[in-house]
């Protein structure tokens, strides 16, 4: 394969070019719909109490059991007068001929007579579907004289999605121009492009992926987040690892031809290791049955892997392109390593001051890695948005004049109950701590449901509290309960339950893969468990910045309670994938140092072709992550702080101190 690979680029560069750019514009028009088409995901955990209860009340109802939308209406008459009314007729006429609505009802009045909402009820709970029946909806909405807002859980999903898309799209432009003049200090001007189209190409071709999976898998738009980083950064650094093979190449090999081919099978190998390992690990995310857990895994996944590719077809291509690097190669004389490359080498040369590393790098990355211990997530609410989004002002208002019970909502499902037993569990409900109201059962034969107002705003950890407090009421009668906050409750507990079994697959299934490439068992062994300590790492100060409420100031967000279920599972899903590739590409290329002749410093000069790329690649892609904090959607903030710190972690403690130890201690063949 690398083989074919050199001879496209030496024989039709500009084909093969051409056909990249080609394939970008592709990618583009693809990608440009994906975040209609995923949306913003609930979050909900299959096979969980909630998920079943929901669709079993949905089934017996006809439609979802709680509110989708609400339109809160506001005027300036009395919501009983003759032109009040008409108004509301009129919107509810409106709504009613969506065919995603299933019903329209009116809801409670405010204390002034003015203002009051429409509940909407959906008869498809995917959120996507609700989003887009949401945006038909406003777009033609004509309440006459009425001031309308949308509030409801619809509503502000739909919100956080816009606002990712713009905000993050606005910030990461801030990025562009480090990143060009980075690249072209490493590379120079005229192989900046390389970089920037795998980059590029795999952003696009990832966000591909998610869209055309999205529909079959129900994946939602955080897919994207973690796809955008993870392409970056390894498609940066697969092409400067190739440019700089193709420079040392040049150095020893005076054809250009000859040193393009042997830059393609040095440097191509770790390369497809490596993307196909930053394609595996996040995988293991799979076991946790939450759409968030789904679309993270997938979209690292396939931005790994693009990435790869990408860089193998576009970087050698452009090479050829472009003529030359090197007019007078000098193969006597060899290019002195950096400050740390030598750090690196010395670690990775000597036994003692190797397990002194490992020692201090564990330690440490395992103690910021302990708060994940005690993680508990929290959904995405309202307080999650912009403070100037018309879901957050929406949901606000709801708070302020009709009470949060209106839009905080849950539903307790009894099965083939009698009326004198459902009237029994409302009561029971009314007196539980954390509910608001209890509303009239609805009794479809087989199931009767009783809808619930929560006094904690829906997506907080009081809410879920509530929950919490309903479940241990309803329990001894049989009843289930569902609702938004149930589903969080419920995705959290999952998480808890299957994140341990998800990260030893993943360093399983890393150090499957090292021993298959160099028949190493214990660095494989090692490797599988040292790669995913940035990501714990980075979990683990995520969770103690933003469940402690700590650096408020610093990064202005309003505290939550615990990071967002989302954000977290981004960032682990990125961070594994970069460690997993890392660490992949390092024992093959260390192994390719000790095999020629009998070359001295081994592990440095590895450190030397590795480091380089790393370096500049985690530079660009952190960068590109920690803009994110300048977003107002919290759990993006989130995602981009801990990002930017998981990427700075894994090249710091790993690439520079702990991977080489590990090979000095744990491979059979020593320099």
């Amino acid at each position: 394969m690398l083989g074919a690979v050199a001879e496209a680029a030496l024989s039709k560069p500009r084909a093969m070019l051409g056909g990249a750019v080609a394939l970008l514009v592709v990618f583009g028009f693809v990608a440009a719909g994906a975040p209609t088409r995923l949306g913003t995901a609930a979050p909900e955990a299959a096979g969980s109490e909630s998920a079943d209860a929901a669709a079993q009340t949905a089934s017996a109802l006809g439609r979802e059991p709680e509110p989708g939308m609400l339109i809160v209406t506001r005027g300036r008459d009395p919501v009983d007068s003759g032109v009040y009314e008409v108004a509301l007729e009129t919107v509810t006429s409106q709504l009613k001929s969506d065919d995603d609505v299933a019903e329209v009802r009116r809801g409670p009045v405010s204390d002034d007579d003015r203002t009051t909402v429409l509940e909407v009820y959906f008869r498809d709970d995917d959120s996507a579907v609700q989003q887009q029946a949401l945006e038909r909806i406003e777009s033609d909405l004509d309440a006459g004289l009425l001031d309308v807002s949308i509030a409801g859980e619809a509503a502000v999903l739909l919100d956080a999605r816009r606002s990712l898309g713009s905000e993050v799209i606005g910030l990461e432009l801030l990025i562009l121009p480090l990143t060009v003049l980075v690249l072209a200090l490493v590379v120079g001007l005229r192989l900046v492009i390389a970089p920037l189209l795998a980059a590029a190409l795999a952003i696009l071709g990832s966000a591909t992926v998610l869209r055309l999976l999205g529909g079959p898998l129900d994946l939602s738009i955080v897919g994207l987040l973690p796809a955008a980083v993870v392409a970056l950064a390894l498609a940066t650094e697969f092409s400067l690892l190739i440019a700089r093979s193709h420079r040392d190449e040049l150095e020893r090999e005076s054809d250009e031809s000859a040193a393009i081919e042997r830059a393609v099978r040095v440097a191509g190998r770790p390369v497809l290791a490596a993307s196909i390992a930053g394609a595996l690990i996040p995988l293991a995310l799979l076991v946790v049955p939450v759409a968030a857990a789904r679309s993270t895994a997938i979209g690292a996944a396939s931005a790994a892997l693009i990435a790869g590719m990408a860089a193998l077809a576009v970087t050698p291509s452009l090479l050829v392109a472009a003529g030359p690097m090197v007019e007078e190669p000098d193969a006597e004389t060899e290019r002195p390593r950096g400050v740390v490359s030598r750090v690196t080498g010395f670690v990775g040369e000597r036994r003692l001051v190797a397990l002194l590393a490992v020692v201090a790098t564990v330690v440490g990355l395992l103690a910021a890695a302990w708060p994940v211990v005690e993680l508990e997530t929290v959904a995405l609410g309202a307080a999650g948005l912009p403070t100037d989004s018309d879901a957050r002002r929406a949901e606000d208002q709801v708070a302020a004049e009709l009470g949060v019970a209106t839009s905080s909502r849950a539903t307790a499902s009894l099965p083939g109950a009698d009326r004198t037993q459902v009237d029994q569990l409302r009561q029971e409900l009314e007196g539980v701590e954390g509910v608001a109201s209890a509303m009239r059962p609805e009794d479809s034969g087989d199931l009767a449901a009783v809808g619930v107002g929560l006094e904690a705003p829906r997506g907080s950890l009081l809410a879920r509290e509530g929950i919490d407090a309903m479940r241990q009421t309803t329990a001894p009668v049989g009843a289930a309960v569902s609702g938004y906050d149930a589903a969080a409750l419920d995705a959290d507990e999952k998480l808890g339950e299957r994140l341990p079994i998800g990260a030893a697959i993943a360093a399983l299934l890393l150090a499957v893969v090292v021993f298959v490439l160099v028949r190493q068992p214990l660095l494989a062994i090692g490797l599988g468990i040292a790669s995913l300590l940035p990501a714990a790492a980075a979990a683990g100060l995520l969770t103690l910045v933003f469940d402690a409420g700590g650096l408020t100031d610093l990064f202005d967000y309003a505290p939550q309670g615990g990071p967002h279920l989302d954000a977290l599972l981004a960032v682990l899903a990125a961070a594994a994938a970069v460690s997993a590739a890392r660490s992949v590409a390092y024992p093959i290329v260390l192994r390719a140092e000790h095999a020629v002749s009998v070359r001295r410093r081994a592990a440095e000069r590895a450190a030397g072709l590795l480091l380089a790329p790393a370096a500049t690649a985690t530079v660009i892609a952190a960068a590109a992550s920690a803009v994110l904090v300048g977003s107002n959607v919290l759990p993006v903030k989130e995602a981009g702080i801990a990002l930017a710190v998981a990427l700075i972690l894994d090249l710091v403690a790993l690439r520079v101190l702990l991977v080489p130890a590990l090979g000095r201690l744990l491979q059979r063949t020593r320099p």
